[in-house]
């Protein structure tokens, strides 16, 4: 999924946080170019304790076509939220935020995969409804 729009991203973001349950957080989606990420096609700053981020995607005319799925990098940065905590384990542990990165990339294809079967099976349900 592509967002041309912040106002798309900011939409399908609400979406995201009512299921990852971050509805209580305000979010703040911005689409940035390449040079604001230092490398990367998505990064998240957040304060647990006023429950707020804000996520910064790499605008869609500059993604790879590898990479075109933005849908799937702000379900990854969101999942970074639950897991800030985990920063504290990557300054003691070597490797730790490798293995929080593997975690929440897993996490981001299981729950992006459910979501569009879901979504699938909803849309053919209707069209046999009618």
């Amino acid at each position: 999924m592509i967002f041309n729009t912040v106002e798309e991203a900011q939409a399908n973001c609400r979406y995201w946080q009512e299921i990852l349950r971050l509805q209580d957080w305000d979010v703040i989606i911005e689409l940035v170019h390449h040079h604001e990420l230092n490398g990367v096609i998505a990064a998240v700053s957040s304060n647990e304790y006023l429950k707020v981020a804000r996520i910064s995607l790499l605008r869609a005319e500059e993604l790879r076509k590898e990479d075109m799925d933005m849908e799937s990098s702000l379900v990854h940065e969101l999942l970074h939220v639950h897991t800030k905590d985990w920063e504290i384990l990557n300054r003691k542990y070597e490797h730790s935020d490798v293995l929080q990165e593997q975690a929440i990339e897993s996490l981001t294809k299981a729950i992006i995969k459910l979501n569009r079967k879901t979504v699938k099976i909803c849309v053919v349900n209707d069209a046999l409804r009618q």
